[in-house]
């Protein structure tokens, strides 16, 4: 280097003139290498702007088609220049899209208005029929709503008869069939559709089975079961010994269909501070299972499982610990690790954790619970906001707001999302919320 530099002193070259040389080489490859990456830039955002551009223009196209002051400005302009036949291709092509929204929003008001006839009588029946022929008139092939304009004809009849709506069968479904939706719809988070599916299978179950009979019973319960997820906790009750007042003559104490309702009232009871009760009729429960499908059966975890939360309750945190650890042991060989009533069960092992302030190792199992939610229910579940307040409970519990903040925010906007509007989970999540807010000022 020195060399090179000292051939340009011998030939009368100034260092500092070679040095500015060489910075203004530098600053330009510099200055190319910016340009370079200005330019890719520019390609970028105006490929982008391309793309809004076309998604702009099919947007203008689609409202063209649907609202109805572009449709009628696009006409009279045709009109203007004398373009009639462009202008009845236009009034078709937007008829055409109109009928098929008007069809949908007929379907959409004649199933409201049946149901509205519960309250309203044959004058929401009037307007459901009248909103069918509107439908018909739009969307003539629309096999919806001429199943639906039989649907009012037949409400009509079995409110002349002084029938329930409950009875109308919507789609041709059975008691079962119900049954097994509202089942379905209560393990997705949809508590007020599987309330609705419950109460819609009650008299059907009657009707088909009999008021005496097992079958019956058990559509009782899952009634029942729907209003408990709900906090109906007495409207429940009431449909849970309903239930075993016909299935115990039915069936006997012992069956396993008397241990399944038996199992839902003390549930009910234990939801509403009554432990004691709930402990001693989780005991009888677990003695039937025991003696019907035996002591490693998924549904002898479950009872276990719900007496756990009575024992856990009234404050005996180390009994309640052993019975979770016991209750996770036959999760495993029955259900598996990764099933969400597994989660359920690991979330309460994972309360009595934190009830005895062992906050690391509760904190361990939450994490494995909120896992196996995502990979199963998702995110938006009533049942992953519960064990993520749980979650909160904790960190609030160890002082940490601000990772419980975030959180909170996060289950008052699944419940907001998933539960009926006046549910008191909404309301405690609020609280929560709030109280953290307080909290940290």
């Amino acid at each position: 280097m020195w060399d090179f530099i000292g051939q340009f002193w011998d030939q009368g070259v100034d260092v500092a003139t070679l040095i500015l040389a060489i910075i203004g080489t530098l600053s330009t490859l510099g200055l190319l290498r910016r340009r370079s990456k200005t330019l890719k830039d520019l390609i970028y955002i105006e490929q982008e702007r391309d793309t809004c551009r076309k998604k702009l223009n099919t947007a203008e196209v689609r409202l063209g088609h649907v609202d109805p002051e572009r449709f009628i400005d696009k006409a009279n302009e045709l009109y203007s220049a004398g373009k009639f036949d462009a202008a009845e291709t236009a009034a078709l092509d937007f008829t055409n899209r109109q009928s098929e929204a008007f069809g949908r929003a007929a379907e959409i008001l004649t199933e409201q208005r049946i149901i509205d006839s519960e309250t309203d009588g044959q004058a929401a029946l009037d307007e459901a029929a009248r909103f069918v022929q509107i439908g018909l008139a739009a969307d003539p092939a629309s096999e919806r709503l001429r199943d639906l304009q039989e649907l009012t004809r037949a409400r009509a009849e079995g409110l002349a008869r002084g029938e329930p709506i409950e009875v109308l069968n919507w789609g041709a479904l059975s008691a079962f069939d119900l049954y097994t939706l509202s089942v379905t719809l209560e393990r997705a988070g949809n508590y007020r559709l599987a309330e609705i599916a419950a109460r819609r299978m009650v008299p059907l179950a009657r009707l088909e089975f009999g008021a005496t009979s097992i079958s019956y019973g058990n559509a009782l319960g899952r009634h029942g079961s729907t209003l408990k997820a709900l906090n109906q906790l007495q409207a429940a009750e009431g449909l849970y010994r309903a239930a075993l007042e016909i299935i115990k003559p039915a069936a006997g104490e012992n069956s396993v269909d008397y241990a399944s309702q038996l199992s839902n009232l003390a549930g009910a009871l234990s939801a509403r501070g009554a432990h004691d009760a709930a402990e001693e009729m989780f005991r009888k429960v677990l003695e039937i299972d025991r003696a019907t499908v035996g002591a490693t059966h998924a549904n002898y975890a479950t009872t276990l499982n719900n007496l756990g939360l009575a024992v856990r309750a009234q404050g005996r945190y180390d009994e309640a610990e052993e019975i979770y650890h016991e209750v996770v042991k036959i999760d495993r060989l029955t259900i598996g690790e990764t099933h969400p009533t597994h989660a359920a069960h690991l979330n309460n092992l994972a309360r009595v954790l934190h009830s005895q302030s062992a906050y690391d190792a509760a904190e361990k199992v939450y994490a494995d619970v909120l896992k196996i939610d995502r990979d199963t229910i998702g995110e938006m579940h009533p049942d992953y906001a519960f064990h993520l307040g749980n979650l909160i409970d904790l960190m609030r519990d160890q002082g940490r707001i601000a990772d419980a903040l975030p959180l909170a925010e996060q289950v008052v906007d699944i419940y907001r999302q998933s539960l009926p509007e006046g549910d008191r989970r909404i309301t405690m999540a609020q609280e929560t919320l709030t109280d953290l807010r307080a909290r940290l000022g």
